[in-house]
């Protein structure tokens, strides 16, 4: 383990690795009565444990999400319901990208903005929000409007339908997890987007990652990691539960980039102890863990391994710290 960067007084709410190399970090901050924020990218310094930070943007919110939206394409998320997109080329000066401003802000929520997924080929953002709704935005288009609202009805008046997480599972179909307990699924391509909600657990979910044409993995406040295969009608029979991971709800998930570091896709998971867990995607097997942050866990990426490991994981939390994790994964 390794503190690839210090936030300073900012908690790290959501992180995300681009095609690159460079890591996007949504952080925020309460100070007295001013609650605002800092988004940042990062680079790793060659030679060194340490980060190279090639921007570092102050916010007038917290942020709580940010996701790579194509090669250079930003998209970060915060408390006012705000969406924005961010063009940051690879090899623009650092001078350049401080003063950057957002290409395109989407203003469509009515609470926070809890989740952000990016659609296969980045064409699609979808955004998640504490209102019950998701957003689905063309990324190409610079209108506040959403292209689609997609509605969280809870089967229960006393339910909370925040949402927090969600996912492109294909390019037209949208995965979105909330705090009642359900998993929905969203076919973008109907007139009227069809819902059919295939996993119920007693617990709130947390968060969705998707790991390939049927498979999507989901964390809950539990502390447990369910695989279901979406595309099956008795998905609910089919969910597999694995025992509690750690000490609290799982904050984040992130599938492995391409079948480079395995031979079974992988998925990463963070929870509230502060530790990650490298698990089988499929079997849920698990292949390593970390005990990291002092405080929750609520980031985790994957990064190039270094040479003699098998794998590496960058992480942020609420103890205000990115972290780096070279790790040797146990065979299974």
């Amino acid at each position: 383990m390794a503190t690839f960067h210090s936030t300073g007084r900012y908690h790290v709410d959501g992180l995300a690795v681009a095609e690159d190399g460079r890591i996007a970090v949504a952080t925020s901050s309460l100070t007295g009565d001013v609650w605002d924020g800092q988004l940042l990218l990062l680079r790793s310094a060659a030679g060194s444990a340490a980060a190279d930070v090639c921007a570092s943007i102050p916010t007038s919110s917290g942020n709580t999400a940010v996701v790579w939206a194509g090669p250079g394409l930003l998209a970060s998320a915060d408390d006012l319901g705000d969406v924005r997109l961010w063009r940051f080329p690879a090899d623009a000066p650092v001078a350049a990208i401080e003063g950057m401003r957002p290409i395109a802000s989407y203003r469509d929520h009515e609470q926070s903005v809890s989740c952000l997924a990016s659609a296969p080929g980045g064409l699609r953002l979808a955004s998640g929000s504490q209102d019950g709704t998701v957003k689905v935005w063309a990324s190409n288009n610079s209108s506040s409007q959403a292209e689609l609202s997609l509605v969280h009805t809870s089967p229960s008046p006393w339910c909370d339908p925040g949402i927090s997480g969600v996912a492109f599972a294909s390019a037209d179909t949208v995965v979105s997890v909330a705090a009642d307990g359900l998993l929905r699924l969203w076919d973008l391509r109907a007139a009227t987007p069809a819902v059919r909600c295939v996993a119920r657990e007693g617990a709130g979910l947390c968060c969705v990652a998707p790991i390939n044409d049927t498979l999507v993995v989901v964390g809950t406040q539990a502390g447990e990691v369910i695989a279901v295969d979406w595309r099956n009608d008795a998905a609910i029979g089919n969910a597999k539960p694995r025992a509690g991971l750690g000490n609290g709800p799982i904050r984040a998930l992130c599938a492995a980039p391409g079948a480079a570091l395995s031979s079974v896709p992988l998925v990463a998971a963070a929870d509230d102890s502060g530790r990650a867990y490298v698990l089988e995607a499929s079997g849920l097997a698990l292949r390593g863990s970390v005990s990291a942050h002092a405080d929750g866990m609520s980031a985790v990426g994957w990064m190039a391994a270094p040479s003699g490991t098998d794998a590496a994981l960058v992480s942020g939390g609420w103890d205000k710290r990115v972290l780096t994790h070279a790790m040797r994964l146990s065979a299974c």
